[in-house]
């Protein structure tokens, strides 16, 4: 030590020392680990559990002055085909767009957030009446409708809205959250592209609906399906030259199920892909077995579904099955339940279906 060092604290003196320290770094790093905890990466917008504090917060804030908030929950139509043709860095980069459309389309008070995949909630923290909301929601429409261009493609595609407001809706995060997600399924199944207001009995219905997705779902597993073979006659000489193949439900408590009861809801929850293999494997199977008792020529009818055309491995799948039960293509007979003309893509897919089923 010092001389000088030593002569100050002999005098008994009070000394201070002070250490400075740059801690600039450490604080950016905490706030970018804390930005990045609230705030969905691909987007850059708010995540579940920040769109979860600031919704609690402006239901704290409407419950106190008595006024309106409304929540919409939104979901892309038809965007897996985007990822399945195109590939997911494709898809990421609709998403972005979308997301900037979105943000585009509201006002500075509203907030949206990704809910993850191509799901959106925009909360509307301030309206003076619910008819706002849809206005809301018929803008960001028209926005997510315009035509992109994402590396070299055109792409196309629409939205879906359900819309729950408090406080007739709910009066908390959970329940308005789940009735807007309600309500946006409801715009699904009445044709997609579409906005709908969450109501009790839409409600209702919409419980139904996911309860027989799900007693499919376990159905599929339990092999409470069947097929059934129906014959196509020849009128002139009496012989039968096909069979109509046709699924049915034996429901543990509600006893053999029409299609008409299932297929919407199957088609719907894509559980239809899984439902259609079914069907096509049990027909070829029945079909070899006849053709084994001499009915040589025998074919057989599948009814097979857009969703189904659409599946890129559709093709292959077929393809398989015949070669499993060693049939010729001309032993299937395709029929394709679409109201609508098909897309390029499937006539694609049933252009090569029908020239590869041909050789084998």
């Amino acid at each position: 030590m010092s001389l000088a060092k030593q002569r100050a604290l002999d005098d008994g003196e009070p000394h201070f020392v002070a250490l400075s320290r740059d801690i600039t770094d450490r604080v950016e790093a905490e706030e970018r680990i804390q930005y990045h905890a609230m705030h969905d990466v691909l987007t850059g917008l708010p995540n579940r559990a920040l769109l979860f504090e600031l919704i609690r917060k402006a239901v704290l804030i409407a419950r106190r002055e008595q006024g309106l908030l409304c929540v919409i929950f939104m979901d892309l139509d038809k965007f897996k085909p985007v990822n399945d043709n195109f590939g997911h860095a494709v898809g990421d980069l609709l998403l972005k767009e979308v997301a900037d459309r979105i943000q585009k389309s509201i006002r500075d008070s509203d907030t949206v957030a990704r809910m993850g995949g191509d799901e959106f909630v925009i909360l509307l923290p301030k309206i003076r009446m619910v008819e706002d909301a849809l206005f809301v929601a018929n803008k960001v429409a028209a926005a997510i409708r315009a035509p992109y261009v994402i590396e070299g493609h055109e792409l196309n595609v629409s939205a879906s809205f359900g819309l729950s407001h408090f406080p007739e809706h709910g009066d908390d995060i959970d329940q308005l959250l789940m009735h807007a997600d309600q309500a946006m399924y409801a715009a699904k199944a009445a044709g997609r592209n579409r906005s709908c207001f969450f109501s009790k009995s839409l409600g209702d219905k919409v419980a139904m609906q996911l309860n027989l997705r799900s007693q499919i779902a376990l159905g599929l597993q339990r092999g409470e399906f069947l097929v059934y073979l129906q014959p196509e006659m020849d009128f002139l000489t009496g012989d039968v030259i096909a069979m109509e193949a046709l699924v049915r439900w034996e429901h543990p408590s509600r006893g053999l199920v029409s299609p008409n009861d299932f297929i919407p809801a199957a088609e719907e929850s894509g559980l239809i892909l899984e439902l259609g293999e079914f069907v096509l494997c049990e027909s070829l199977r029945m079909i070899r077995k006849l053709r084994d008792l001499g009915w040589t020529k025998l074919r057989v009818a599948v009814n097979v579904s857009s969703r189904q055309i659409a599946s890129p491995v559709f093709l292959d799948t077929v393809l398989h099955r015949l070669h499993e039960q060693a049939l010729p293509g001309e032993a299937l007979v395709i029929e394709i339940t679409e109201s609508r003309p098909l897309s390029k893509t499937k006539n694609w897919v049933v252009t090569r279906l029908v020239e590869k089923a041909a050789a084998v």
